[in-house]
């Protein structure tokens, strides 16, 4: 069991009429030039304490001008690596989904099924980013 416990910065962006919100941690080795990384391709590292946080999403927010806020959440998580572990989490409910994409294309979070918001095929859900968060408390996550 993988446990997963930091600070994330979240962007708000509106494309075609969609609110996306991805969460941020700290740069693992992708893009040397940035301090920070979308947590979908960092392998879901958070930042460790959030003035680390705090000052990551500042260098972000002058970067990315057409981010229109930016919000903070604390990142309480447990992973199922194992099909024994992934046991533990049969009968929880609001658990959220990763789909493993690929090496250079990250694990894809998916949440609930929520009209009109992207998902993935065949897989009853919709992407994290775009479910405004709001919907699902980011604590429990499944493999």
């Amino acid at each position: 069991m993988r446990e997963i416990n930091g600070y994330v910065f979240i962007p708000r962006f509106e494309n075609h009429g969609i609110i996306f919100e991805p969460l941020f941690g700290p740069n693992t080795g992708g893009n040397n030039k940035r301090a920070y990384n979308n947590l979908e391709v960092n392998g879901i590292v958070p930042f460790p304490d959030y003035i680390s946080t705090v000052n990551s999403a500042e260098v972000y927010l002058n970067e990315m001008t057409s981010c229109s806020s930016i919000d903070f959440g604390r990142l309480a998580m447990k992973i199922a690596e194992t099909e024994l572990e992934l046991e533990k989490f049969r009968r929880l409910e609001k658990l959220i989904v990763i789909m493993r994409s690929g090496e250079h294309q990250g694990d894809r979070l998916l949440g609930p099924y929520i009209e009109g918001k992207p998902g993935f095929g065949a897989i009853p859900g919709s992407f994290l980013i775009s479910t405004s968060l709001k919907h699902i408390p980011l604590q429990i996550v499944i493999t």
